[in-house]
């Protein structure tokens, strides 16, 4: 055998272990920011399970109420942010993949000063209305300050945590996704703790209500921080500030609202319309399975955002082979979840309801079953739809996903008054799949740029095949 023959065989049998150590260093992004993910899911379920007991013992059910019920402004607030932190990240790795770096410092100056903004509107407007309008000011016989106290120190947590977003959008846009993935799940862990020690030690809400004031406060400006070291040419300019790119970035911003909004009225419009058609108690099991289908789009969220900023860079750098790879990767993904939980939810689901209810909840075989058809065909085109997203397309979706979910929600009520509970997930089966066909539409035009269906197919199974 000659050396070129030779050369020929060991390179066949070699390029196995090549592709894979290649695939290894694409992916080594998305591992770590896998990994950055992970720990911050860990640390939420965590405290999902540990707070309600530690608290309610603790506080009792009526302060731990009181509690829940002041939690939910600062809420609202830390979400105001009207889609500007995913437009604007987006809009920045277009900025660092042209090498516009002052184009990028720009964008993330207008982000920061305008959800600045938000936040000091809000808070004022929610201050005024809680010390005015909406709230009594209680007191509690045990020594606890009075609700509007507690409330008003909830909105500045709030706010501080809506500004703290404007710094993660810019940790996320110029790779460092990781890191501040990171230092904000460690930021959560420390007032998820705060909140524990406070009420293990004795002390009131106000107590813990000052915690976690302090504690974001302090975070945010350690943020700050820490970006500036880590991105040494970004610069704070209080001047900084471009009217013309706030108007650039609301547009596709807007489009991305659509998307919570839509989730609103799924989630609250679907329970109202059963308990108008049917009955409280079916309200009550609809809710309960639903959760539990919902809980794969909950791990399967950890890749995904995982994929993301990755996913925009290769946009950006017209990288079409890397695109493949990574819409092949989210494909792969939703499908081994999608069909591993199906599996597992259809054969185990209701015996799962039946102790985490502690046999209050007997689910109907049928309306589990096709709430589980549901989330199969949810995790196929949800996770597409976030790689659209994240290029500042949600356009090619996001309000057709709007007007379809208000069009379903009413298809439900109509069905359940002519066929009863049978029939409950026909109108929501029938959204998934025309949004599975919107979004893939939405990734051939956006992605590759509307090649054949046909090629885009073959193309994503090869780059899957090679990242293997």
């Amino acid at each position: 055998m000659n050396s070129s023959a030779w050369r020929d065989l060991i390179g066949t049998i070699t390029s196995p272990f090549v592709g894979v150590l290649k695939s290894v260093s694409c992916a080594r992004p998305v591992v770590r920011n896998l990994g950055s993910n992970v720990f911050g899911f860990l640390v939420a379920i965590f405290f999902q399970v540990i707070t309600v007991p530690v608290l309610l013992m603790c506080w009792g059910s009526e302060i731990y109420g009181i509690w829940i019920l002041a939690s939910t402004i600062p809420a609202f607030i830390a979400m105001s942010d009207v889609g500007l932190t995913t437009s604007a990240t987006s809009s920045m790795i277009e900025k660092i993949t042209a090498k516009d770096r002052a184009g990028a410092n720009t964008i993330f100056l207008t982000t920061f000063f305008s959800l600045a903004a938000i936040a000091i509107v809000l808070s004022v407007i929610a201050i005024f209305l809680i010390q005015g309008v909406i709230l009594p000011d209680l007191h509690f016989s045990d020594g606890y300050l009075g609700v509007r106290s507690v409330v008003t120190l909830l909105i500045f947590f709030g706010a501080a945590a809506l500004i703290s977003a404007a710094i993660h959008a810019g940790f996320c846009a110029f790779d460092r996704y990781a890191t501040g993935t990171m230092l904000l799940s460690g930021i959560r862990l420390v007032e998820s703790s705060s909140t524990i020690c406070v009420a293990l030690a004795g002390g009131s809400l106000i107590d813990a209500a000052v915690a976690l004031v302090t504690i974001r406060a302090l975070s945010a400006i350690g943020q700050g921080l820490l970006l500036f070291r880590l991105v040494p040419w970004l610069q704070f300019n209080i001047r900084g500030f471009s009217r013309q790119v706030l108007e650039a970035l609301l547009r596709p911003s807007i489009a991305t609202m659509a998307m919570p909004a839509a989730l609103a009225v799924y989630l609250q419009g679907v329970p109202l319309v059963i308990g108008l058609a049917i009955s409280p108690a079916m309200v009550t099991q609809f809710t309960v399975i639903r959760t539990m289908s919902r809980f794969p789009m909950q791990i399967l969220s950890m890749f995904n955002h995982a994929i993301l900023p990755v996913t925009a860079r290769a946009h950006f750098a017209g990288d079409l082979h890397s695109i493949e790879k990574y819409v092949g990767l989210t494909i792969l993904s939703s499908a081994v979840v999608g069909v591993g939980s199906a599996l597992f939810l259809s054969v185990f689901g209701s015996g799962v309801i039946y102790l985490w209810t502690n046999g209050r909840i007997v689910p109907e075989p049928v309306l589990l079953f096709s709430l589980v058809a549901v989330m199969a065909v949810n995790v196929v085109w949800h996770p597409l739809s976030n790689l659209l997203m994240i290029v500042n397309h949600a356009a090619a979706y996001a309000p057709l996903f709007l007007a379809l979910t208000a069009f379903a929600v009413l298809a439900v009520l109509a069905v359940l008054t002519v066929f009863g509970v049978w029939a409950i997930a026909m109108p929501l089966i029938a959204l998934e799949l025309i949004m599975l066909a919107i979004v893939l539409r939405g990734i051939g035009l956006v992605l590759f740029k509307q090649r054949n269906a046909r090629e885009i197919f073959l193309a994503i199974w090869r780059a899957t095949l090679e990242a293997f």
